[in-house]
């Protein structure tokens, strides 16, 4: 599981990388706490998983700080 994060649309930079435990494969949960930006900050936070078959998927999430 890769968690990257970019600023007002630049590239992105990985914040956290974990590695789920097999015993874990078929559910895994965890909990982050993210701290926003300044007003008027865009933040795209990208969430990625890669299988035990090199098969990988994301969720993008982008929050706007008013």
């Amino acid at each position: 599981l890769n968690l990257s994060k970019s600023v007002n649309g630049a590239a992105d930079a990985t914040v956290k990388t974990t590695t789920i435990p097999t015993a874990q494969q078929n559910a895994y949960a965890e909990t982050d706490t993210i701290t926003a930006g300044s007003a008027g900050t865009t933040e795209r936070y990208t969430f990625t998983v890669t299988n035990r078959d090199g098969i990988t998927n994301n969720v993008k999430a982008t929050i706007t700080v008013n």
